[in-house]
């Protein structure tokens, strides 16, 4: 059986996610924001995917299984985390397809979904990695590494 790892750099540094993503022993980043860009040093996509594979970790975007931007300007105008989820919830099963593609790497590969925000509960990755379990064969587990 595996365990899947989610993780948040919001408060963190480059060399602190490195680090920390490297003594759990991931293989796989799985980037699930919509958009990998950040203002935060480290953190874009070209940079972060460079970084990673120079500790022997490969790095893939999915942009499909990030939270769409309709639905995060939602939040930000009501901060209403259930309708955030819920809404979630509902564009998710329009992407069954992203999940099961990248099920198997997932099952085979020390994996860590990951986004921007540090708390798993205000984030979609929190739903995103309950769907991946509920698909798998193989992840019987589900911890956040933040």
């Amino acid at each position: 059986m595996q365990r899947l790892y989610t993780v948040g750099y919001e408060g963190s540094d480059i060399d602190t996610f490195l680090e920390n993503v490297k003594k759990h022993e991931v293989k796989l980043i799985v980037d699930v924001r919509e958009k990998p860009i950040s203002r935060k040093k480290g953190f874009s996509k070209n940079t972060l995917k460079a970084a990673l594979n120079n500790i022997g970790i490969e790095y893939i975007h999915i942009p499909e299984l990030g939270s769409p931007k309709e639905i995060r300007d939602r939040l930000h105008e009501t901060w209403d985390y259930f309708e955030f989820f819920q809404q979630y919830r509902l564009y998710i099963t329009s992407e069954l397809d992203s999940i099961m593609g990248i099920l198997d790497r997932l099952e085979a590969t020390p994996s860590c979904l990951m986004c921007f925000e540090h708390d798993p509960k205000t984030c979609h990755r929190s739903i995103l990695a309950e769907y991946i379990e509920m698909y798998s064969n193989d992840i019987d587990r589900i911890e956040d590494i933040s």
